[in-house]
């Protein structure tokens, strides 16, 4: 929070209108909650709610989707059968509806889906030909990430990046207790990176 709170990168976001100022904290509030759920499952309830909540402000938000599945196919696989994880998975749905049911009226009325999915699936409907652009294909990940610290990253922030990764991996290596939860970290900038390398790390993504 100190950090983004003299970013230059991450005060512009989030004065400038952009939907990431309220995407990051869904993101973290997905992360907490799941990782809470381990001792109480309640918490995959608020876990859901995050989830519904991050996608109905932005879809990029889908990156974390594989970090989770990662997790309850490893880890979590006791989570399926909980009542507290289906009812999370039916807040996630709740949340969705109006996007799900504009979605399936829009395929019907016009043949596709909306601006940013439409992009997802490679299609440039020309309702949207002024928005959609084409999808880039630099899966270069190391350049991408360069790329991304190089742009949007002051030295003193880089720094305290970097200081705050050799942190977690010295914790983790310390504490096998907290170990599944910074793999949840490590897995959500992989993913993110991953995703960026596929749609092209512009600024706005």
């Amino acid at each position: 929070a100190g950090v983004l709170a003299v970013s230059n990168y991450a005060i512009w976001v989030s004065r400038i209108g952009y939907l990431d100022g309220f995407l990051v904290p869904a993101i973290l509030f997905s992360l907490y909650f799941f990782i809470k759920a381990r001792a109480e499952p309640k918490n995959y309830v608020w876990w859901g709610v995050a989830i519904g909540a991050g996608l109905m402000t932005k879809y990029t938000f889908l990156f974390m989707g594989p970090v989770f599945l990662v997790a309850l196919f490893t880890f979590r696989r006791g989570a399926w059968k909980t009542k507290w994880f289906c009812r999370g998975f039916a807040a996630i749905i709740l949340l969705l509806s109006p996007v799900i049911i504009y979605n399936a009226m829009m395929y019907q009325t016009r043949g596709h889906l909306d601006a940013a999915l439409s992009t997802l699936v490679g299609e440039s409907p020309e309702d949207f030909k002024g928005l959609t652009r084409e999808a880039g294909t630099d899966v270069n990940i190391a350049r991408v990430a360069a790329s991304l610290m190089r742009r949007n990253g002051s030295a003193g922030v880089i720094a305290l990046l970097l200081a705050s990764l050799i942190a977690v991996a010295y914790d983790a290596w310390r504490n096998r207790e907290r170990r599944q939860s910074y793999a949840l970290l490590w897995l959500g900038g992989l993913w993110a990176l991953v995703m960026l390398g596929i749609i092209s790390a512009s600024d706005h993504f």
